[in-house]
């Protein structure tokens, strides 16, 4: 008893540690997240400007926002299909709402790019690793004469994940815990990719990364960046290509968003 009331004591601290860290806070909401939030790192929210996300879609895929609107439609678990590819420990631990915040970015480039490979850097429990899967089962559905696939990489496996293994629909997944850089080094497959970075989030190790996948992208792939260190822009610079960012506003939450940067086309 005592030892999880002091567990219970350092996680509040550090909760209010890391809420300390960032300049764009709310002061209410942030004190009931240290009170009463689960999550330290990877928050899930609900975001405001969903609209802003199929405009920054539109201008990388040149699709119709109609169309683009109906891909954001899949994510609703009305839809049985989207369910079987979340574990219980999803469902025990969220409402059922849309907390996919920026990722419903990459969905949507996922499903209108459709890339051979989707490669993710730092999957921590696999929230948007399990988007990922599903975005290429729903394009496997669509081009059935057609592989599409599924790697993420993390150096550390965590428990409570979110995807549900269980799933049969969709196999051409997998997962691989150990450093990121050296998979990319040993990684020789060229393919059309869209190569997700959200591992360990400073400037240096996102150039090596970006750097590694290079060699790997034929045309039209893209690179994401989940954070907005610089990295993604110096790399588009010296490699002549486009960039654009989303920066997510989220609702109900006393964090202000993310950026995601995205790099276009290899």
């Amino acid at each position: 008893m005592i030892i999880k009331t002091l567990n219970s004591i350092k996680f509040l601290i550090s909760k209010f540690n890391l809420y300390l860290r960032y300049k764009k806070r709310k002061f209410f909401l942030g004190l009931k997240w240290i009170f009463f939030g689960k999550e330290i790192s990877n928050f899930s929210y609900e975001i405001n400007n969903i609209d802003e996300i199929l405009h920054t879609c539109q201008i990388i895929t040149n699709s119709e926002i109609h169309i683009l609107k109906n891909i954001l439609n899949e994510i609703n678990f009305e839809n049985s299909d989207l369910k079987d590819f979340f574990s219980d420990n999803f469902f025990n631990n969220y409402e059922k709402k849309n907390i996919f915040g920026r990722r419903l970015l990459w969905y949507i480039l996922v499903r209108s790019l459709k890339p051979n490979l989707v490669i993710e850097s730092g999957v921590d429990k696999g929230l948007g690793s399990t988007l990922m899967i599903y975005a290429q089962y729903k394009n496997t559905q669509e081009e059935k004469n057609k592989n599409f696939e599924y790697v993420g990489t993390d150096i550390i496996e965590k428990k409570n994940f979110v995807f549900n293994f269980k799933n049969s629909k969709f196999k051409m997944y997998k997962f691989i815990f150990e450093d990121t850089l050296e998979f990319l080094q040993n990684f020789k497959d060229k393919k059309k990719i869209i190569y997700i970075s959200d591992a360990e989030h400073n400037y240096d190790f996102e150039i090596k990364e970006f750097n590694l996948i290079k060699k790997n992208l034929i045309d039209n792939s893209v690179i994401i960046s989940d954070n907005n260190t610089g990295s993604l822009s110096s790399f588009s610079i010296q490699n002549k290509k486009k960039l654009i960012y989303f920066h997510e506003e989220s609702k109900n939450f006393w964090y202000g968003g993310g950026t995601s940067s995205v790099s276009f086309f290899y």
